[in-house]
């Protein structure tokens, strides 16, 4: 059985940069990574409001990761002879087999393969740890995640939650078939297609 503390992989990415994707470590400069790469724009995707810092007791939650109920990666690149986080993924067991997924990509390292290179990684693990179904949650014109989430492979369902002005974008492990699009966005309430 993985066991996800301790994960390591390298990934070539189309562009020849060489990508580090590792567990995170609970000294890594996870928070300093993210307010330093991220513009406010990325930020307000990845924590749902806006803002561009964060606060101690967030800090902590992502700090604190026991490789069980919640899986934290990160992805770095040779920076002036440093390496230099500028991705990251988790999930975190929401329920009987499903997890909610976040992910974050330093706004200079977007659009290189990076954020599909974390993924597949993480959903490597979510299916080596028997989780059937992971979920996103994302603002409406985030059409990035749902271009990302599509490139991974496996079936997706969205659904709009007006109300909320979200969508709730679910990855479906269990089939490994690839889709052609992702599932047109349907009110809440509605029928999903599989």
């Amino acid at each position: 059985m993985l066991n996800a503390s301790e994960y390591l992989a390298t990934e070539t990415l189309p562009n020849g940069l060489q990508l580090l994707i590792r567990a995170t470590e609970p000294n890594d400069d996870l928070a300093g990574a993210i307010q330093r790469k991220a513009s406010p724009t990325s930020f307000f995707y990845r924590f749902l409001r806006p803002k561009h810092y964060l606060k101690d007791e967030e800090i902590a939650s992502l700090r604190n990761c026991d490789f069980v109920s919640q899986v934290a990666l990160i992805g770095l690149v040779r920076q002036n002879l440093r390496m230099a986080i500028v991705a990251g993924a988790r999930y975190w067991i929401t329920g009987q087999d499903e997890a909610e997924i976040t992910f974050m990509v330093a706004d200079d390292y977007q659009k290189q393969g990076i954020g599909k290179a974390m993924l597949n990684h993480l959903c490597s693990i979510a299916r080596q740890a028997g989780l059937k179904r992971l979920y996103a949650l994302a603002i409406p014109d985030n059409e990035g995640a749902l271009r990302l989430l599509n490139k991974l492979g496996f079936p997706c369902n969205v659904r709009s939650d007006p109300a909320q002005r979200m969508m709730h974008i679910t990855v479906h492990l269990t089939n490994a078939a690839p889709t052609e699009a992702v599932v047109a966005a349907h009110p809440l309430g509605a029928a999903p297609t599989q």
